[in-house]
């Protein structure tokens, strides 16, 4: 998906913080997965659109230690799959 031009949010996740409850998951599965190894948060995408920035948002509102955060940004993207898992 490209968003040109267009105003933008951007998630982001801290795998410092995450604890792996999964809450986010259950909350918004088209944008966040969990790892399989240590169940930490995978970001399926990290632009959100309008069909899922408000789920996304409330999943970033319930994690419970703060792991999610919403951004805006004004940058043209172009949707990729990416993951916030650390490579060992």
């Amino acid at each position: 998906m490209v968003n040109a031009g267009r105003r933008t949010v951007r998630v982001t996740a801290d795998l410092d913080r995450c604890i792996g409850s999964g809450q986010c998951v259950l909350t918004e599965p088209r944008v966040f997965d969990q790892n399989d190894h240590d169940g930490r948060v995978v970001l399926l995408t990290d632009d959100l659109d309008a069909e899922t920035a408000p789920t996304a948002s409330l999943a970033v509102e319930t994690c419970p230690v703060q792991a999610l955060s919403v951004v805006p940004t004004n940058e043209d993207t172009t949707y990729t799959r990416r993951t916030t898992e650390r490579e060992s």
